[in-house]
C-alpha cells in the first residue's frame, strides 16, 4: 500500500497531513518548515532537518522534488517553471529558485510527473 500522508509531531500533537496538502518544505538550519495548503495553519516548524523528513516518511513520494539545497516542492502545486530565470512558481504565487545543481533532477522529475 502506497503511503500518501505524513505524520508530524509538534508540541505533543501528531498531525496526519495528506501529501496533497503540502506545498513545499524549506530547510532552516537544523529544522524544517512545512508549508501547507488549506490547513488550519500556513506552516509547521519541526525539529528535524529537511533531509531527515525527505529520507524518512516521504522517501517514496514521487510528487516531491528538491529544487535547491533549502527547497523541496510538491509537483502537484507547481504552476510554472521559468527556464530562463531558473525559477518555479507555485499556484499560491510563491516563486522559488531552482539551483544549477538540482536543475537536471528537477526537470527529470517534472517530465515524469
Amino acid at each position: 500500500m502506497e503511503k500518501n500522508h505524513l505524520h508530524i509531531s509538534e508540541n505533543g500533537i501528531v498531525h496526519n497531513i495528506p501529501y496533497c496538502k503540502i506545498k513545499r518544505l524549506q530547510a532552516r538550519r537544523s529544522s524544517c518548515e512545512i508549508y501547507l495548503d488549506e490547513w488550519e495553519v500556513d506552516f509547521l516548524l519541526i525539529p528535524k532537518s529537511m533531509k531527515e523528513v525527505m529520507e524518512g516518511e516521504m522517501d517514496k513520494a514521487e510528487c516531491f522534488v528538491k529544487i535547491h539545497r533549502s527547497h523541496v516542492i510538491n509537483l502537484e502545486k507547481l504552476k510554472h517553471y521559468h527556464k530562463t530565470k531558473s525559477k518555479v512558481e507555485l499556484f499560491s504565487g510563491e516563486i522559488l529558485p531552482v539551483s544549477d545543481g538540482q536543475r537536471t533532477l528537477f526537470i527529470e522529475a517534472f517530465n515524469k510527473f
